[in-house]
């Protein structure tokens, strides 16, 4: 009797840790971009460590080998790859156990390039904006006219699941 107090005491205590997200879901962010991204368009990732991590999981999923996947250098460089693609889809994540910059900032560094046309997020930890490289320019100039700079409005946040 005291074994199986025990054991439906254990399986109780530990149920809120093992229900929880302990990984970050790259697969299914690589998962969600091989669905929705073009040959035209370019993946551009917080930094170079979630480049790694990302290009990993979509080798695995068989993205398209045309569409770029590369890590943020510096803005005048990030620029001049987006203008090169049709769309951009900035993706901030979670990898490893070194701490990283904040999700704030992230957005911060994306708000020159206007309003995301959507965000969807993978879990609790990673997140991906998608910007209409058509529409950046004049969106650029007309946001900031019509919402003040320091103003931000975020379109509604999707949840991504995968077709099984």
């Amino acid at each position: 009797m005291i074994a199986v107090a025990i054991a439906v005491g254990g399986t109780v205590s530990l149920a809120p840790y093992y229900s929880s997200e302990t990984k970050p879901r790259w697969d299914r962010a690589a998962a969600y971009l091989v669905d929705s991204a073009g040959p035209q368009d370019i993946i551009i990732t917080q930094n170079q460590a979630a480049e790694f991590v990302l290009a990993s999981y979509a080798n695995r999923f068989q993205l398209d080998s045309k569409i770029p996947i590369v890590a943020w250098n510096n803005p005048h460089d990030t620029a001049r790859r987006v203008e090169e693609g049709e769309r951009v889809w900035a993706v901030y994540g979670r990898y490893g156990q070194e701490t990283q910059e904040r999700e704030e900032g992230f957005r911060q560094k994306w708000s020159e390039f206007g309003i995301p046309g959507e965000q969807v997020r993978f879990g609790s930890h990673i997140l991906i904006l998608r910007f209409d490289n058509s529409a950046m320019g004049t969106q650029r100039t007309s946001d900031r006219r019509s919402t003040g700079a320091g103003r931000r409005h975020y379109p509604r946040l999707s949840f991504y699941t995968p077709n099984p």
